[in-house]
């Protein structure tokens, strides 16, 4: 049987959700797009309690380095880290895949 991982999302993190639902449905008045989206992005997050490390670590070799890696979802970029100690995944961000990710950690 898997080991399962408890899942925890930062608040900055919640505050990108938040932010990636306000811009798609607001702005681009594409509600459903963006419930879509938030429902995907949470799918890829909680699948993390299993197997974690399946994920790549980030290309940014100092953020790679403190254990950072990252889920591609459409354009956007899930970045956590795994903390084997305590069984806990930690969702750092998600940003827009254009974004240069390191700045934001």
């Amino acid at each position: 049987m898997d080991i399962k991982y408890d899942i925890n999302i930062t608040e900055n993190a919640q505050k990108d959700l938040e932010n990636i639902y306000f811009y798609i449905s607001e702005t681009l008045l594409e509600n459903e797009t963006a419930v879509n989206l938030i429902t995907e992005l949470k799918d890829k997050i909680f699948s993390l309690e299993i197997m974690p490390g399946r994920y790549s670590l980030v290309n940014d070799f100092s953020l790679a380095k403190r254990g950072y890696r990252h889920i591609n979802v459409k354009n956007y970029i899930i970045l956590y880290l795994i903390d084997e100690k305590k069984k806990a995944v930690t969702v750092a961000r998600i940003i827009h895949g254009r974004m240069n990710y390191a700045k934001y950690l």
